[in-house]
């Protein structure tokens, strides 16, 4: 795996979190926001909230749909043939596994520094070509 594909990969795992931080920030400014007009006013101005629902719901959702496709990537690199998981009888695959969906995005960001980042440039990666991997016969 090259330099370039490792950061990328980084760059894709931490970038959910940066997402959901902005959503969570974007959301406690609406609230506020209209906590503040309704304290000057008296009466309650929805309109705030629902201008800015667009910029409160895009980046939520493509954290999300990141964050599933980055979990895919890792189950995928885990489950399929790496010859480190190989050599454990599948109790690793098991234990790292369960580790990403219990844990979500901070179990993407451990694999991520403790089995993407130290692999050496050439060595397995799942989207190259498999076909020498495959048993025949």
């Amino acid at each position: 795996m090259t330099q370039h594909k490792k950061i990328t990969i980084g760059v894709l795992t931490i970038l959910p979190f940066l997402f959901f931080c902005w959503t969570f920030v974007n959301i406690f400014s609406a609230i506020l926001g209209i906590a503040r007009a309704q304290g000057d006013s008296g009466e309650l101005d929805l309109n705030l909230f629902f201008g800015s629902l667009p910029l409160l719901i895009i980046p939520g959702v493509f954290a999300g749909v990141l964050s599933i496709g980055m979990l895919i990537y890792y189950i995928v690199d885990i489950a399929s043939h790496n010859p480190k998981f190989q050599e454990s009888a599948g109790s690793n695959k098991i234990l790292w596994i369960s580790l990403l969906l219990f844990t979500g995005l901070i179990g993407m960001l451990i694999y991520f520094f403790a089995e993407i980042y130290p692999r050496e440039e050439g060595a397995y990666s799942p989207t190259r070509d498999r076909s020498s991997h495959l048993d025949v016969g």
